[in-house]
């Protein structure tokens, strides 16, 4: 839900999402925004969860590298670049270097569309994070 509220791949899609609830009138009346960031999303619930310390570190660093991936599938063209040179900012040893690289990249990104009057990402926050409970 959280994706589908906040994403901006959703923006245009946001009335038809969200016909006939309470919180179209919210976005109507302009007290809330929907699609104004770029999601990354954890999934936690995937990770082999082994006894052995090295293993389950491993499989978390598989599960945080596989979130980048998704998002750079996702937001490409949005950053103006090419995947296969954005999966080039993952660091598969260290995930907090590919955290810092990603939101790096998507302010870079909002930088230069609002230089260029690009309205769709020039009103973008920035990068949310959903990791859901499961």
């Amino acid at each position: 839900m959280l994706a589908h509220f906040h994403g901006l791949q959703y923006a245009d899609v946001h009335k038809s999402i969200y016909q006939g609830l309470d919180v179209q009138n919210d976005i109507a009346e302009g007290r809330v925004m929907p699609g104004q960031f770029f999601i990354l999303k954890f999934d936690f619930s995937t990770i082999n969860r082994s006894p052995n310390i090295m293993e389950a570190n491993q499989g978390l660093k598989k599960s945080l590298n596989f979130s980048f991936e998704e998002f750079y599938d996702t937001y490409a063209t949005y950053l103006g670049r090419n995947v296969t040179d954005l999966y080039g900012n993952i660091d598969s040893e260290a995930p907090n270097l590919s955290l810092e690289k990603c939101t790096l990249l998507v302010q870079d990104a909002i930088s230069q569309a609002q230089k260029q009057g690009n309205k769709q990402l020039a009103s973008v926050q920035g990068v949310r994070i959903d990791c859901p409970l499961t």
